[in-house]
């Protein structure tokens, strides 16, 4: 019986553990006014913040006049070439 309860307990605080690393939070960039601009110190807005994998970035900004895209390293070298 005391062996069974010990697999239980390993168990539920394996799930939780696996359970609260699963779950990303979701961050706006320069929060809290999520301002996406020159005028937001990045530098102090990350150094009040943990990221952790499977955690989400927002940009907000007028997707009239930019964009965010992702891109690999092939990208950019040929950037880096132009």
């Amino acid at each position: 019986m005391a062996a069974a309860t010990r697999a239980l307990l390993v168990a539920a605080v394996t799930a939780a553990a696996l359970f609260g690393t699963a779950l990303g939070a979701t961050y706006t960039v320069g929060a809290p006014a999520g301002s996406w601009d020159l005028r937001t110190n990045y530098t102090r807005w990350t150094s009040t913040i943990r990221f952790y994998t499977g955690d989400e970035l927002r940009f907000q900004y007028p997707a009239a006049a930019h964009n965010v895209v992702e891109s690999d390293q092939d990208c950019l070298r040929q950037l880096q070439q132009l």
